[in-house]
Formats: structure tokens, C-alpha cells, sequence
């Protein structure tokens, strides 16, 4: 854990998120911030800075979880299609320096300027509602 990460303190509960979906090791959270309705970070519940950081194991983890929460996403939002991305470092716009893995719904017609909606400010209880139709998949 590091105190100045935002989501180590998401995973220690001493900060709030809209989670979707936790076991063991990693978890499953709604992105305050939106691309589009339904757009989730997965993260290693341990903190690492990068991909590269992570034995292969523990990516292989990591992106079971994607692959499972990218199916029941599919299946509760009805998207038209699934972008999934992971960045690193300063150049590949990586803004929280905590392994993260974005699952985000694409509908046709979403796309603003350039090939990427603009962000979205929704309220909890929207992300909350989001999050719980995603759950109801999951169970």
C-alpha cells in the first residue's frame, strides 16, 4: 500500500469508489469519470506502479478478470462493442500510477472529437446502479 495512491486508498477503504466486483486479489471498480456508461477499472488490490512490475502470473490474473468482467459487462450493458486498454507511464497517458486495466462500452455513434468520447460526470447513485446491473450478470 501507498498512502498517496488513490486507488491503494480505495483498496484499504479509506477512500469511496462504486465497486463492481472484488475476490482475493484484485477488484473490479467504476471509473468516476466515464468514457461512456459502464466504462470499469480492474486492479491489482497490491499496489504496482506498472505492468512491467507484476510477475506474469499475477498479469495472467489480472486479465482473467478483465476477460470475465468484459463478458458480463457485454451481457448487462448490450454494448455495440468493448474497448479494454492498460497504460504506462507518462507517454501512454497513464494518470494514477497504479496498475489499472480500462474495460469501457462503445455504442455506435459515441465517438466526439477524434476517436474517443468525451468524459462523462455521472452522481454515485448512477454509478452505483451501473455497477449493480453489471453484478447481477456476474451472480
Amino acid at each position: 500500500m501507498t498512502k498517496d495512491c488513490l486507488f491503494c486508498r480505495i483498496v484499504s477503504g479509506e477512500e469511496a469508489a462504486n465497486a463492481v466486483w472484488a475476490d482475493a486479489n484484485y477488484l473490479s471498480i467504476m471509473d468516476k469519470f466515464p468514457i461512456n456508461v459502464g466504462h470499469q477499472l480492474v486492479l491489482p488490490k497490491v499496489h504496482y506502479n506498472f505492468l512491467t512490475d507484476m510477475t506474469d502470473n499475477e498479469v495472467a490474473e489480472l486479465f482473467g478478470r478483465v476477460s470475465m468482467l468484459a463478458k458480463v459487462t457485454m451481457k448487462a450493458l448490450r454494448p455495440d462493442g468493448l474497448a479494454v486498454g492498460q497504460n504506462n507511464g507518462v507517454a501512454a497517458n497513464q494518470q494514477i500510477f497504479h496498475v489499472h486495466v480500462h474495460i469501457i462500452p462503445r455504442f455506435e455513434g459515441d465517438v466526439g472529437e477524434g476517436s474517443w468520447p468525451r468524459r462523462k460526470t455521472m452522481t454515485d447513485g448512477e454509478l452505483n446502479r451501473i455497477a449493480e446491473n453489471i453484478r447481477r450478470e456476474i451472480r
